[in-house]
């Protein structure tokens, strides 16, 4: 869980607020957080691709791409 806390812990609040306020609450939280970075990658998409694309593509491709095949961790 500590080894991948930015996909756990996300998932965990989501899980939280769902529980909690609803799952109209829970749509609200991520229909906002959506269109904020809508907004971000419209507004400045430098900033975008630096801050927020370019780290995301980087994770994903270290879980999936880069990691030996057949070897364990």
């Amino acid at each position: 869980m500590a080894r991948y806390w930015w996909i756990t812990g996300p998932l965990a609040l989501s899980g939280w607020i769902g529980r909690t306020y609803g799952w109209l609450a829970l749509l609200s939280v991520v229909s906002g957080l959506a269109a904020a970075i809508a907004v971000w990658w419209r507004f400045h998409p430098a900033s975008w691709m630096r801050l927020g694309w370019y780290p995301l593509v980087g994770r994903c491709r270290r879980l999936w791409i880069y990691r030996r095949a057949g070897l364990p961790r």
